[in-house]
């Protein structure tokens, strides 16, 4: 009789943690970075690459894989030192003279060195525009 009174509640919570662990990790995935921005006004996004050589596969750290419709400027920059290596590592963002609307873009990036196909080294990153003027 006492070993159902403890293990029912302790099996109820351990199911409760495994529900709300799988629900975190799925609402992270899904995440939308959301930015207002002015129309003529270019916006920075740091996206927290340093200090990586290149890469001479071709394969570099970050690339967008779906562009951004209303761009004057939608692309990665590699801030680079003196001694090959990278500083920073850039995603800047410029909307078409005058738009005003919604615009989206989603960059891959490469959290490894080797930056194979495994979800735990590469991260994609969903960002969507408020573009006014």
């Amino acid at each position: 009789m006492k070993f159902n009174q403890v293990f029912k509640p302790v099996l109820a919570i351990l199911i409760a943690l495994l529900v709300t662990c799988c629900s975190d990790q799925e609402i992270e995935r899904n995440d939308v970075l959301r930015i207002n921005a002015k129309n003529d006004e270019e916006y920075i996004l740091d996206l927290g690459l340093q200090k990586t050589f290149d890469r001479p596969n071709g394969v570099t750290d970050a690339i967008i894989i779906v562009q951004a419709n209303h761009f004057r400027k939608s692309e990665i920059e590699f801030e680079v030192t003196g001694l090959g290596l990278y500083d920073k590592v850039l995603f800047k963002y410029l909307a078409v003279e005058n738009y005003v609307g919604k615009d989206y873009v989603e960059i891959r990036v490469c959290k490894s060195s080797e930056c194979r196909n495994i979800d735990s080294e590469i991260e994609i990153i969903k960002v969507e525009f408020s573009i006014t003027k």
